[in-house]
């Protein structure tokens, strides 16, 4: 429950702290006292949009502060330590406005983003004003509201859970079938380039072997004849070749009879470098005989050339790369020739999931069938407490028209009839502002029975009504207290006498500053107060509100 509210700088309050209890207390006050700033306090506090004009005249920030008692919200604790916050028994929630606009909250003293404290918040409290009444018209509010009695919230977040992945998985099958006209192409001219390049039957290094055989055979005649020169003056010349010579000269040293070591070191270099020679003479001879003058090699040479470098063109790489394509091609025919295996396989796994989603759609349809019943016929036996004789309340299912909707396979929407003998139609097309806060305070007495929530705050639920129904309204009002912390603005005094604990907020001036106060009410402060809401301060007037009290 909430425990405690603390505001400083916020419109017309300079520094406010209130103190709340369990069970149902109402605040009230002359109009124009500023009852609903502390609500809208609350509000921004637990995630509201808000800016600089919310901060009091003359102040740099304005600062709330909201204490609530977690102790018996198990749920409230899991969420904080799923989430990193301490969970202890007490919750501090705060929210700090600068005048520049930006803002800062945290959760038991750790920062925390509004969407985090809005999620949070769903488990704490409920604010019921004007707004929230409008909301009533809408079929989705509608369909949480009877999803909220049946018990089955996580069923239908289930539910839409599957839908997102059957809707994700449908996009994808859609985009593959889009395609899927041009695979049969596709496939065929990239089995097409993979057979012409295996017909080439590359070889790594192919490439620079036969581009510097190219250029061998064009220089062949000119290498022929220079290589047949070398080899006369070498070897072939009868008496002046090089090997004739070096022969004479190593005879002439081999006449000397000398043991000098020069000698010797001459006759081994001479007997080297004929051996050498003999060598080199025999590697012309080899490399001239492998020289091809054929004009015929020259055409098959520069055709392969010719061919190689156009696939090279096609494929958009160098000739030296062009044997790393056929790999690359073999993996996109077979990533192809899958392609229907993966279109089914994604077909299976949606069936699989439409199947998950028919077995949670069919249980919430079941639940939702039978508590709309239910609930239907709950609310129109209050219905006729709060001045709507001879009214009905109907919740109906209609069948989805989507084959598969994010909230299961039926819309739900209210109808009511005001009147006895009037047909039953939509909620939003008949009923008053006035109507719709019975209806809806009619919905959180029902609701809170069943699955009570820690604090409902009610911002004038009791606006435009009086007499009997007034009563009423006061008597679900604190009968909603016996099971849920119920705070409530209201202007009459039958709310006000029922209420288990009774503030009132009065507007003062000091010194040229408007300030708003609130302060809990004794007994007698509570008759002076109901006194005043009756409309006067008679000696009968005083004696009713004694007796409403009493």
């Amino acid at each position: 429950m909430l425990e405690q509210i603390y505001i400083k700088n916020f419109v017309i309050v300079d520094e406010l702290t209130v103190e709340f209890h369990n069970g149902f207390n109402v605040l009230t006050g002359e109009t124009g006292a500023g009852k609903s700033i502390w609500i809208d306090a609350v509000m921004l506090a637990l995630g509201a949009r808000a800016d600089s004009h919310v901060i009091r005249d003359g102040a740099s920030q304005c600062d709330i502060v909201l204490t609530f008692d977690i102790q018996q919200q198990q749920s409230a604790k899991d969420w904080l330590t799923e989430h990193d916050f301490e969970a202890d028994d007490e919750c501090l929630i705060k929210r700090s406005i600068k005048s520049n606009g930006k803002s800062k909250s945290t959760i038991n003293g750790q920062p925390c983003s509004q969407n985090l404290i809005q999620a949070f918040s769903e488990k704490l409290i409920l604010v019921h004003n004007q707004n929230q009444h409008q909301s009533l018209m809408k079929k989705q509010f509608q369909r949480e509201q009877l999803d909220h009695f049946a018990g089955i919230t996580a069923e239908v977040k289930l539910c839409q859970t599957y839908y997102n992945q059957w809707h994700m998985l449908e996009q994808e099958i859609k985009q593959k079938q889009l395609h899927s006209g041009d695979h049969t192409n596709e496939i065929e001219y990239l089995q097409y380039q993979l057979k012409e390049l295996e017909q080439m039957e590359l070889q790594a290094g192919e490439w620079e072997e036969l581009s510097a055989e190219h250029q061998t055979c064009h220089n062949a005649k000119s290498l022929i004849n220079s290589i047949s020169k070398a080899l006369e003056a070498a070897n072939e010349h009868p008496e002046q070749s090089a090997t004739t010579l070096i022969e004479k000269t190593i005879h002439h040293i081999e006449q000397i009879d000398s043991k000098h070591k020069s000698i010797k070191s001459i006759r081994e270099y001479l007997n080297t470098a004929h051996i050498h020679l003999q060598e080199a003479c025999t590697e012309m001879q080899d490399y001239r005989e492998s020289l091809d003058l054929s004009p015929e090699r020259l055409h098959t040479i520069e055709k392969r050339l010719e061919k190689i470098y156009e696939l090279a063109r096609k494929h958009h790489t160098t000739p030296n790369e062009l044997p790393d394509i056929i790999p690359s091609l073999e993996k996109k025919i077979s990533d192809l020739n899958n392609f229907s295996a993966d279109l089914i396989a994604l077909q299976e796994k949606q069936k699989d999931i439409m199947k998950k989603y028919n077995k949670v759609g069919d249980k919430i349809s079941r639940a939702r069938k039978q508590h709309a019943e239910k609930l239907s016929a709950k609310v129109s036996s209050k219905m006729q407490l709060l001045n709507f004789n001879g009214g009905t309340f109907k919740i109906e299912l209609h069948p989805e028209k989507q084959a598969i909707s994010a909230h299961g396979k039926e819309c739900i929407e209210f109808y009511i009839a005001t009147n006895a003998g009037m047909a039953a139609r939509p909620m939003h097309k008949i009923v008053s502002g006035g109507e719709l806060s019975r209806i809806n305070l009619a919905l959180q007495v029902i609701t809170a029975e069943y699955y009570p929530l820690p604090t409902l705050i009610f911002d004038e639920v009791d606006s435009g009504i009086g007499g009997h129904t007034a009563k009423v309204v006061a008597e679900l009002l604190n009968q909603i207290g016996d099971e849920s912390q119920v705070l409530c603005i209201t202007h009459l005094p039958q709310v006000a006498a029922k209420a288990h604990h009774h503030y009132q907020i009065n507007k003062s001036t000091t010194a040229g500053q408007t300030i708003s106060r609130v302060a809990e009410l004794t007994k007698q402060e509570r008759i002076q107060e109901i006194t005043r809401m009756l409309g006067g301060k008679s000696e009968v007037s005083h004696a009713h509100a004694k007796e409403m009290l009493a």
